[in-house]
């Protein structure tokens, strides 16, 4: 910035801290979009037509998937919200710390955090062997692609990933749609344009909101360690 940063303002209360914008962000992106732009990428690639026809209609749906989040606990939800607050407090201050998350109060947080409506009903996620595991049962009615209107991505991934030096780097392991596996080719095909896109769209996403700028800055690292998702704050 051409200007001087302004002077630090004291924390704002738990339930107006800037990282549940910065966080929801994260959320949006890393749980959902990535099989989604995998499908866009696999039928974008697609020259024909008519083969394009066949992917739509092999790859999606004309109703949405069931993948409700089920049996919700207020524990789960209450812990989530204050381990957000606990990084926006460390954001904020300026500090150092370390926070994981089960996929239990990720999914609370999903289910039943207002900031999170747009997924709810939509993605279920699990963590398991340091991969995290996505259902999801998103519309297509606003992709930028023909005869998507009506239609439906239902399906699943298996990924790794990472956040560090500022980037998501995606691992793909396993991939479905409508009922139809990716092949192993297409992830060595579509993993590197995908982490490149995804961290363009993201920057650009961040850049608009100058507090989820200063939030992600603070960010060192984001990683799924076997059933839980670490996330570690620096100082700058």
């Amino acid at each position: 910035m051409e200007t001087p940063p302004p002077l630090p303002e004291p924390p704002p209360p738990p339930s107006q801290l800037p990282p549940r914008e910065g966080m929801g962000c994260f959320a949006a992106g890393c749980l959902v979009v990535v099989v989604v732009v995998a499908f866009f990428i696999a039928v974008g690639s697609i020259g024909a037509w008519f083969l394009y026809g066949r992917a739509v209609t092999m790859f999606t749906s004309r109703q949405p998937a069931d993948v409700r989040i089920a049996n919700v606990s207020d524990v789960d939800l209450h812990n989530a919200e204050r381990k957000l607050n606990q990084l926006g407090q460390a954001a904020a201050n300026n500090e150092e710390t370390t926070v994981e998350f089960t996929a239990a109060e990720l999914n609370a947080m999903i289910a039943r955090e207002p900031l999170f409506a747009e997924l709810n009903n939509r993605v279920r996620i699990a963590m398991a062997d340091s991969l995290m595991n996505v259902e999801m049962s998103a519309p297509l009615d606003a992709a930028p692609l023909p005869k998507l209107r009506g239609r439906w991505l239902n399906g699943g991934a298996r990924f790794g990933f990472s956040f560090s030096l500022g980037e998501f780097a995606f691992e793909p392991k396993w991939a479905e749609a409508n009922g139809h596996l990716f092949p192993e080719e297409f992830f060595t095909a579509f993993t590197p344009s995908f982490n490149r896109r995804f961290n363009d769209g993201f920057r650009r996403e961040v850049e608009k909101n100058d507090q989820a700028a200063l939030f992600w800055k603070h960010i060192k690292t984001i990683a799924v360690d076997r059933d839980r998702l670490v996330v570690a704050t620096q100082r700058l």
